[in-house]
C-alpha cells in the first residue's frame, strides 16, 4: 500500500544520506591526513638535505659547516615535535596564540630549506625588524615554509632565483606577501590550486590547501594576489597587528 511505500523510500533515503555522510567524513579524514603527511614530508626533505651536506662536508672535513648542518637538523626536528603537538590541541588553536617578532620567523625558514635552495637565490626581506603581530605562529611558519618550498620548485634549474618577502598593517590586520619569479601561475588556474590541484609529475597537491586550511584555522586567509613576474601570495591574518608604525597601509 501507499503507506509502505513511502516508510520503505524514507528508509532507503535515510540509509542513503547516512552512506554519504560517511563518505564525506571518510573523504575529510584522508584530506586531514594527507595534508599531515605534506607537511611532515617537508621537514623530512630539509633532514635529508643536511644529511647529505653533512655527507659531503666529511669528505672536504669542513668541521664548522658540519656543525651548522646538526644545528639545522635539531631545529628541524623541534619543528617537527612542535607541528605534532599542535595537532593534539588543534580545537585550541586561538589559545596558542602569541606576539612575536615576524622577521626572525622569516629568517628561520630560509635558514632551515637552505639546504633546498640554490646557491645563487636571491632572497630580499623587505620586513622592519620591530614587526611585531599576536597569531599562531606555528602555523604561520608552516604556511610561510610552504610557499617557500613552492618558490624554490617554481624557479626550477632556468628560472629567475628570487624571493622577496614583505608585510604591513591594513587597520588591525596583517598582510604577508611572498613573491617569486618563476614560472607564474596560469590564469586558469588561480582558484585551483588551492585544491587538491597539481601540475606537478610527482605533486600531491597538497600544499596549498595545506596552507589554506590552516590558516582559516586561525581566522586567518592565503590568496593569489599575482600570476607572474612575480608571483605572489598573500597572507592575510585578521586582527594580528600591534604595532603602527612605518609599515601601516591604506591599500
Amino acid at each position: 500500500d501507499k503507506s509502505h511505500k513511502l516508510a520503505v523510500a524514507l528508509y532507503t533515503i535515510k540509509n542513503t544520506q547516512s552512506k554519504l555522510l560517511e563518505k564525506e567524513k571518510i573523504t575529510s579524514l584522508g584530506v586531514f591526513v594527507s595534508c599531515i603527511a605534506h607537511d611532515f614530508n617537508n621537514h623530512l626533505n630539509i633532514i635529508n638535505q643536511g644529511v647529505r651536506g653533512i655527507r659531503a662536508s666529511l669528505k672536504k672535513k669542513n668541521f664548522d659547516l658540519i656543525e651548522d648542518l646538526v644545528s639545522d637538523i635539531n631545529d628541524t626536528c623541534q619543528k617537527a615535535s612542535e607541528f605534532i603537538q599542535s595537532m593534539r590541541y588543534s580545537n585550541n588553536l586561538e589559545n596558542m596564540e602569541k606576539e612575536f617578532v615576524l622577521k626572525p620567523l622569516v629568517e628561520s625558514v630560509l635558514q632551515l630549506n637552505r639546504g633546498l635552495m640554490f646557491e645563487e637565490f636571491t632572497v630580499s626581506i623587505k620586513i622592519e625588524e620591530d614587526f611585531k603581530l599576536r597569531s599562531n605562529d606555528l602555523i604561520l611558519y608552516r604556511a610561510i615554509s610552504n610557499l617557500v618550498k613552492n618558490a624554490i620548485e617554481a624557479a626550477g634549474d632556468d628560472g629567475r632565483k628570487e624571493m622577496v618577502f614583505e608585510a604591513f598593517c591594513q587597520g588591525d590586520d596583517v598582510r604577508i606577501r611572498v613573491s617569486d619569479f618563476g614560472g607564474g601561475v596560469a590564469e586558469e588556474n588561480a582558484e585551483k590550486i588551492f585544491g587538491l590541484f597539481t601540475t606537478k609529475k610527482d605533486g600531491m597537491g597538497i600544499g596549498l590547501k595545506s596552507v589554506r586550511d590552516s590558516l582559516k584555522n586561525i581566522g586567518g586567509a592565503v590568496s593569489l594576489v599575482s600570476l607572474s613576474n612575480p608571483t605572489t601570495f598573500e597572507i592575510h591574518l585578521k586582527d594580528a597587528a600591534i604595532n603602527d608604525l612605518s609599515y601601516r597601509r591604506s591599500s
